[in-house]
């Protein structure tokens, strides 16, 4: 495991200065004034940014990034799968059962204060925590950052998993807390699963559907 760290640390050491500094803002404040903060910081290109980008954590781009992995490697997609069943489960764990009650930020201020919202966005109001959008887009991220041989690359994917958890509080969708924890399960379970995955003894998984196809093509080809 330590190997992991030490070649993904352009993504690791980073994101553990975003959990750092999210710790010390989590416990000095209340998440309401973080959330006014965040909220009272806007403008027209980041209303047109956000709104849009916040769909990569949408648990269909995860789908499709499994679908297309199958075209590259068999191991990472049963990995990439793997991953999301776990932090799914969780999640719904939580959204459903522990935390089912809490409310996201546009019903918390109803009463308090008039947010901002971005034009053309539909907020929720319940099922707050953990937020599923940056479970999925720390997953997916810190995933291409694993398989990546680039360290530029590795802190990219970092920037942009964590501009997936800002959305959702740009967009008041969800609350600091939210995120921050959205990310841990995020990381914590696509890392399991990739530390699990790579280390499965069978050389099968390290071809894709592209190399089936081929040798079925090979194989047909030779018996004409």
């Amino acid at each position: 495991m330590g190997k992991l760290f030490q070649k993904n640390r352009w993504f690791y050491i980073p994101y553990l200065f975003f959990l750092l500094t999210s710790s010390i803002i989590l416990l000095v404040f209340k998440k309401t004034d973080i959330h006014l903060y965040i909220n009272n910081i806007h403008c027209n290109l980041a209303d047109f940014f956000f709104k849009f980008y916040t769909h990569v954590g949408n648990g269909k781009v995860i789908a499709i990034a499994i679908f297309i992995m199958l075209f590259f490697s068999y191991r990472n997609t049963i990995i990439m799968a793997i991953s999301t069943l776990l932090s799914t489960s969780v999640l719904l764990l939580f959204k459903e059962v522990l935390f089912s009650n809490i409310d996201r930020p546009k019903l918390v201020f109803s009463k308090i204060q008039q947010l901002y919202f971005v034009p053309g966005i539909e907020v929720h109001t319940s099922y707050s925590f953990p937020s599923g959008h940056t479970i999925s887009g720390f997953s997916l991220f810190l995933f291409l950052a694993l398989i990546s041989k680039n360290n530029y690359l590795k802190f990219i994917f970092f920037i942009l998993a964590f501009c997936i958890g800002y959305s959702r509080m740009y967009l008041s969708q969800h609350f600091l807390i939210d995120v921050y924890v959205g990310s841990i399960m995020g990381v914590f379970f696509t890392t399991l699963a990739y530390y699990w995955g790579s280390n499965w003894k069978n050389d099968k998984l390290d071809f894709s559907l592209l190399n089936t196809l081929r040798i079925k093509k090979d194989d047909s080809q030779a018996k004409k």
